[in-house]
């Protein structure tokens, strides 16, 4: 399942945990064909204009992702290479590497970059979805890192790789947007207004019963299994085969992760 989200039902992520340059926005969008600039993801201050925004510039003659930094000297925009078409799911990258560069890639590559000088700011906030629009969009597998994601680890996540499955210590942020809104969730709990809509997902490789998935570097245990505690660690490029699971309906519950009592659909194993 993926979520339909916009101005009256907005993702908040919660405290950013990003305070500088670099860092880095990424997930699965599917836009709908609307003559607008819709906002995608924003990292913003609450008390200015100042933001770092992954966008669709709906409301040009060419519709194009980007990454764009806002202070008080105006915008400095990067746009993709090729258009990014409405009612399709496509997977946007921003990488902001300092206040002279920031790049946007849209599935993969057709990256665009530009070296205007714009101020990092006092980011306090960090969202997904339209915020002063009508319009909704779907978003699906969202990821925020504190460091320059790599044009490598941009096409993986393009091809269907799931954020949790790169081998990083530095994800801030993470909604898979599968399940529940926290389900799983990285960091603090995000919250919305209003009520979710869910939508199909886009095409993200997800481990299935009897496969193992790698995930280095993401939840470093405890890991309990019904009432037993095993505790693992993971090494890199390592696989985590946990023993005594009944069947492939049986769940792991990782400490430490957010609870979201609201189901929006089920995984389909």
């Amino acid at each position: 399942m993926a979520f339909s989200v916009g101005s009256s039902n907005l993702i908040d992520l919660g405290s950013p945990g990003i305070s500088s340059y670099p860092f880095s926005m990424v997930g699965w969008f599917r836009v709908p064909d609307v003559n607008a600039l819709l906002e995608l993801m924003e990292l913003s201050d609450s008390g200015s204009n100042d933001h770092h925004r992954l966008q669709w510039n709906g409301h040009l003659a060419n519709d194009y992702a980007a990454a764009r930094s806002d202070d008080h000297n105006g915008g400095a925009v990067a746009t993709s290479s090729i258009t990014m078409t409405p009612n399709v799911w496509h997977h946007v990258a921003g990488v902001w590497v300092s206040s002279t560069k920031r790049t946007v890639y849209l599935d993969g590559g057709n990256s665009g970059t530009s070296t205007v000088n714009r101020v990092f700011g006092s980011m306090d906030t960090l969202t997904v979805g339209e915020s002063s629009g009508s319009d909704d969009i779907d978003i699906a597998e969202i990821g925020v890192f504190d460091d320059e994601l790599t044009t490598t680890e941009i096409a993986l996540l393009a091809q269907g790789l799931p954020v949790l499955c790169l081998e990083r210590t530095n994800l801030v942020k993470h909604l898979s947007c599968i399940r529940q809104l926290n389900h799983p969730a990285w960091k603090a709990a995000a919250s919305h207004s209003g009520s979710l809509s869910v939508v199909n997902h886009p095409p993200i490789q997800y481990a299935q019963p009897g496969r193992s998935q790698i995930m280095p570097h993401r939840l470093p245990g405890p890991w309990r299994i019904e009432d037993q505690e095993l505790h693992a660690r993971i090494a890199q490029q390592g696989e985590l085969l946990i023993g005594g699971a009944g069947g492939a309906t049986a769940e792991l519950f990782i400490t430490g992760v957010v609870a979201d009592d609201s189901t929006y659909g089920e995984v389909v194993a």
